[in-house]
């Protein structure tokens, strides 16, 4: 067996049997590698080092020691020549002539291979980078160049929105897979350090992408690039005193670093000082007339003519063809901040389609697959019977701070919510994180092995403590705390039994004012898949909907719905209930909650700077015409249900039924199954069948979609070749993928 020196494997001390799971994997015994891993995911299921080393071995690279891979038999200086080539900018054509001529001669060559996919890469040729790439990964398995550009192309197609939906998962589950190859010889490389980072915060990990980013600049302290990137990870986590440091520091190095002044504005203005942001992105425009984020952001703020200089440059890059499709989504999005607040709203309203079919490009979505997602769910707590309460609770002590979570559709005025409650002096406000979901992604993932369902003593045990711990890092050091993250409305059964004390606030507002503020809204980080489309966005409304009416039935009395309408017109008399429903005594600050100095980080950060105002949920009726589509969606029935998740809810309702003696509802399920779906055995077993039926027996699928209960977590990398990445990359004719 050979050895393998520690130096060789990036393993924190604590984690001693990853270490011993690697050393089986460079010698060759892949298996017990496996069981090793098993094990530690056995007793720690949310073991991320763990988890992410199983993901590369689930690749099936043979990271065993080849013998020496074949040496470059190209002089050295006719590569480097190359390289200079391609830094200059304006010789790629040359460099890709050379390149040529070499080949022909030595078409096995690794670092020639390598170079070769760097100047398909510049081209954005990305079939033939990866090709490249590839050719080098079968001779040599574990070439760090190969692999980074691997992930390099990966990356790029990406940018480009190659792929969109739970492909864009795999894709960026597949990139990171890849540097963490590298990362295992090679834990100080400052760019794969740099690019899991960005990886990280792209997948909401920003926990993971701190961390990385803080290894890279643990490496070179002056990179500007990580320092900038960093502090927009630690805004975005809610740590804006962290992040203005190392903007400071950023900007120090560099003065006239346009993205160092673009993000300190983003600061600023979190901050509620909107003239001192403004002068930031003024700077930032001097040095760069076309920095198209400093444009959008301005446009936020700035009060334009219909001949307003900066509206007319807009429009001139917008009209580029070298323009890149992200970066015409932004200036579309910007041209219809202009345009409106210089009341051209026909052309204005144009840039907004605009924005947002360019922006539709990048994502996918079903509306179909959500409704089966939204039914899964729903399927543990389709039962009545009590929820499991956590082991360790007990509501006379306190084991951290008290949970508020805030839950609903984006837009709905969740934002302004928060703030009137982190202006108490017992409350602090964390803001959107995904906490929530990572703790129930380790649950669903250990529930997956033992193949038991997601509501046990076990899993509610662990989501609890997994999202204490992770709360407990903040260093919140009030007696209660809120919760953002809107999507746990998906997760309210779990909530409540994992947090019996916790209260849940459900904001509501007018479907119509949603609907059209999401749709109009920049969303500078990847927005909801369905935010881009009229109809998707009203459809979606209908599903959320749906599900909060189940909650409420099922949960009666354990939310507390608000109303953004009524919160506007009555301010005093709705902040005062919401308090007593959260258990806090009154406070006159929660009144001025505009006086609040803390930062806010989503789009509503500027209206929660000024005072109470009224009527922002009409402003859709001026657009009435153009947002048919939405109306319409919103007065549709609700999809139908397909496949295995119309049996998880239907079985769930037959069992609850049975066991009640109602054996007629129980053949009238049956019989709609059948009518529905044909055929099935399953079925007609419970139409046959009038007599014991338990409650929560029908056994649940062990994955069912991403998310939280909606599936696991980890990409599904399968057991494809990880170099040609042929089963989990779409063919890409030039450098476009055939699924758009």
């Amino acid at each position: 067996m050979t050895a393998v020196a520690r130096s060789q494997v990036s393993v924190e001390p604590r984690n001693e049997g990853l270490y011993d799971a690697w050393s089986m994997a460079f010698s060759g015994h892949g298996d017990v590698a496996r069981d090793l891993l098993r094990g530690i995911l056995s007793r720690e299921p949310d073991n991320t080092d763990a988890l992410e080393a199983m993901a590369v071995l689930d690749m099936g690279i043979d990271l065993t020691p080849a013998g020496q891979a074949p040496r470059s038999r190209v002089p050295a200086a006719r590569l480097e020549a190359v390289r200079l080539l391609l830094r200059t900018g304006d010789r790629v054509q040359d460099a890709v002539e050379e390149v040529e001529r070499l080949l022909y001669d030595h078409p096995d060559d690794t670092d020639l291979l390598c170079l070769a996919g760097d100047v398909a890469l510049d081209e954005e040729r990305l079939s033939d980078a990866l090709e490249c790439f590839t050719a080098v990964l079968s001779r040599d398995p574990l070439n760090s160049d190969a692999l980074l550009g691997r992930g390099a192309v990966l990356f790029r197609m990406d940018d480009l929105g190659i792929i969109g939906g739970d492909g864009r998962d795999d894709l960026l589950g597949a990139a990171a897979a890849t540097y963490k190859v590298v990362l295992i010889r090679h834990p100080r490389l400052v760019q794969a350090n740099q690019r899991m980072g960005i990886l990280s915060r792209r997948r909401r990990r920003l926990n993971d992408a701190i961390t990385y980013f803080r290894t890279a600049l643990d490496i070179e302290p002056e990179n500007v690039d990580v320092l900038v990137q960093l502090a927009h990870v630690l805004m975005i986590s809610g740590n804006g005193e962290e992040a203005w440091e190392h903007l400071e520091a950023a900007l120090a190095l560099d003065p006239v670093q346009e993205d160092v002044l673009v993000n300190m504005g983003v600061h600023l203005q979190q901050q509620g000082d909107n003239e001192a942001a403004l002068a930031l992105w003024e700077r930032a425009l001097a040095i760069n007339p076309s920095n198209i984020c400093a444009l959008q952001n301005v446009s936020d703020l700035r009060t334009y003519t219909p001949d307003h200089p900066e509206i007319e440059r807009m429009r001139i890059l917008a009209g580029r063809t070298d323009c890149k499709v992200e970066s015409r989504w932004v200036l579309a999005s910007a041209l219809y901040n202009a345009l409106n607040r210089a009341g051209e709203t026909e052309e204005a309203l144009s840039y907004l389609w605009e924005a947002n079919r360019l922006r539709r490009t990048r994502e996918s979505f079903s509306i179909t697959k959500e409704r089966e997602q939204h039914t899964a769910f729903k399927a543990p707590f389709a039962s009545d019977h009590p929820l499991p309460v956590p082991t360790d609770y007990d509501a006379t002590l306190q084991d951290g701070p008290r949970p508020i979570f805030i839950v609903g559709m984006p837009r709905s005025g969740s934002t302004l919510t928060e703030q009137i409650l982190a202006s108490h002096s017992q409350v602090t406000g964390i803001g959107e994180v995904t906490y929530l979901s990572t703790a129930i992604h380790s649950a669903l993932l250990r529930a997956v092995q033992r193949r038991r369902g997601i509501l046990t003593q076990d899993s509610v045990d662990l989501v609890r403590r997994l999202y204490r711990a992770q709360v407990a890092e903040m260093g919140v050091d009030t007696p209660v705390m809120v919760d953002k993250m809107l999507w746990n409305y998906r997760y309210v059964g779990v909530i409540l039994a994992a947090f019996p004390e916790a209260k849940i606030i459900v904001m509501n507002r007018d479907p119509m004012a949603i609907g059209w503020s999401i749709w109009k809204l920049f969303f500078a980080e990847s927005g909801p898949e369905y935010a881009y489309d009229l109809t998707e966005i009203g459809q979606t409304y209908r599903l959320y909907e749906d599900l909060m009416d189940f909650w409420r039935a099922r949960f009666p009395g354990r939310l507390h719905d608000l109303f953004y309408e009524s919160l506007t017109e009555h301010q005093e008399a709705e902040t005062r209930t919401l308090l007593a429903y959260c258990d806090l005594p009154w406070e006159d600050a929660c009144l001025r909650f505009h006086e609040t100095k803390r930062s806010v980080y989503t789009a509503s950060k500027v209206q929660v700077k000024t005072a109470m105002y009224k009527g922002s949920s009409e402003a859709w009726k001026t657009y009435a015409d153009a947002l048919r589509p939405l109306s319409d969606a919103l007065a549709a029935p609700l999809p139908p249900l397909t496949g295995v998740l119309d049996y998880v809810l239907a079985m769930q309702e037959a069992a609850n039924r049975g066991a009640r003696g109602d054996f007629k509802g129980v053949r009238d399920i049956a019989d709609r199954l059948l009518q529905r779906i044909g055929e099935s055995q399953m079925a007609r077993g419970i139409s046959s069948r009038d007599e014991g039926l338990v409650p929560g027996a029908m056994p649940l699928p062990h994955s069912v979609g991403k998310d939280g209960m909606g599936g696991n977590h980890r990409p599904s990398l399968g057991k494809s070749c990880p170099v040609t990445g042929e089963s989990m990359i779409p063919k890409i004719e030039n450098g476009r993928g055939s699924g758009q």
